[in-house]
């Protein structure tokens, strides 16, 4: 609906065509260590979110969106290793394990107890503090840390894929 009150129908032809595209690329993927790649990526996000819910974190959402960041530039990886792109394909690997390690890194400092701002300061038109800022302790979170083995796992697959089974990889699409 636009602000006129007009409705507006959505264009279905480009909506199939995309959906149409995503399929295909996904069916155009036949290694077996492609497809476990993926699922253990996918298996790592579940595992990460329902921990980061469970625990209770704040921003478990952000830990959703962690690992669909993630799983986007693995799948421009995969893309370009599809198109025979060297170029893009070292790109977005570098891209992606470095976004792995970084990850790594914040989950392991989310796993222990610590304090949490979760208000901040209230202040007079003066500048004095009314309310000071308000705190909480963030619960331990040790499932953090299978999410955090998991996600080694993903970047030493990607690390393979990338460094190793390209190597391997013919001209006409096959990988011997």
């Amino acid at each position: 609906m636009t602000e006129d009150g007009f409705e507006v129908p959505a264009p279905m032809a480009q909506v199939r065509s995309d959906v149409d595209r995503i399929s295909q690329f996904f069916h155009s993927i036949h290694s077996r260590y492609v497809w476990a790649g993926i699922v253990l990526l996918l298996v790592t996000a579940l595992v990460g979110t329902i921990v980061a819910v469970t625990t209770p974190m704040r921003d478990w959402y952000m830990h959703t969106a962690m690992y669909a960041v993630l799983f986007t530039f693995v799948m421009f990886y995969l893309r370009a290793h599809q198109l025979h792109r060297r170029l893009a394909r070292a790109v977005y690997a570098l891209i992606a394990v470095a976004l792995t390690g970084f990850f790594m890194w914040v989950l392991l400092d989310l796993v222990a107890p610590r304090l949490e701002v979760v208000e901040g300061e209230i202040l007079r038109g003066t500048g004095e503090t009314v309310i000071g800022p308000i705190v909480a302790e963030r619960p331990e979170a040790g499932g953090l840390i299978v999410a955090v083995v998991l996600l080694g796992l993903v970047g030493l697959w990607l690390l393979f894929h990338w460094l190793v089974v390209t190597r391997y990889h013919k001209d006409d699409g096959e990988v011997l």
